[in-house]
Order: C-alpha cells, then structure tokens, then sequence
C-alpha cells in the first residue's frame, strides 16, 4: 500500500521540522549565554567581595548551582 502526500502536507511537515531545529539552536545559544553571564557574575563577586566585605560563598554556591542545571541535558 502506497500512501500518497500532497505537496502542502510535504511543506508543512518541512517547515514543523525546521522551525523545531531553530527552536532548538536558539534554546542551546541561550543557554550558553546564560551560563556565560553566570560565569561573570562568580568573577566578579570573587573581585568585589572582599572589597565589600560579603561572605560570597553562599551566593556562589548558589550560582554554580544554576549553572550546573543549565549545562544539564534537558529530558525531552
């Protein structure tokens, strides 16, 4: 049994696919850039802390955890 597609369904199915790509690609640049920022934040409460006096300890551990969830796969 043959099944026959049309050429609207071929292009829908198409276009579904690479907007899901995409959404991918842009999910894992955000991700990226999120953590990055994450990254500059630690250095530079690492660099203020002392001058401040804060115990940063407690806020880069918490930090470091949102980063850690961020590189995590995400389950699908």
């Amino acid at each position: 049994m043959t099944m026959k597609i049309t050429k609207e369904h071929l292009t829908k199915i198409i276009k579904e696919e690479l907007d899901s790509s995409v959404n991918d690609r842009m999910l894992d640049n955000l991700r990226s850039a999120t953590v990055a920022k994450l990254v500059g934040v630690l250095d530079e409460l690492a660099n203020k802390a002392d001058v401040m006096g804060v115990n940063a300890v407690d806020i880069t551990s918490v930090i470091q955890d949102c980063i850690q969830k961020i590189q995590e796969a995400p389950t699908v």
